[in-house]
């Protein structure tokens, strides 16, 4: 359940992580831009605010265990509170 906040508060900021596994360039991009669409759609509909510099894509093809930098580097901007949370548009996007 999401909380509605105050309007007197300031949005609470959090970080967009989109990841593609397809090898296709045309498939990578779309897939890609979906993902970012409906997590852009989730902050705009429940105030959340979304910085550019917090809005990482990767795409890489491996298992669910493989490294992956961007979202390394977005659970370090949530371990600094420098983001409040970290909104994906499915939970198979983060191992």
């Amino acid at each position: 359940m999401i909380r509605q906040q105050h309007q007197n508060t300031a949005p609470k900021r959090v970080a967009l992580y989109a990841r593609s596994s397809q090898q296709r360039p045309l498939g990578e991009i779309h897939a890609l831009l979906a993902q970012v669409e409906r997590c852009i759609a989730f902050c705009l509909e429940h105030g959340f605010s979304v910085s550019y510099h917090l809005h990482h894509t990767e795409v890489q093809v491996g298992s669910a265990t493989s490294y992956r930098p961007a979202l390394a580097r977005l659970g370090e901007y949530v371990r600094q509170s420098c983001v409040a949370s970290l909104v994906v548009s499915s939970l198979d996007r983060i191992p």
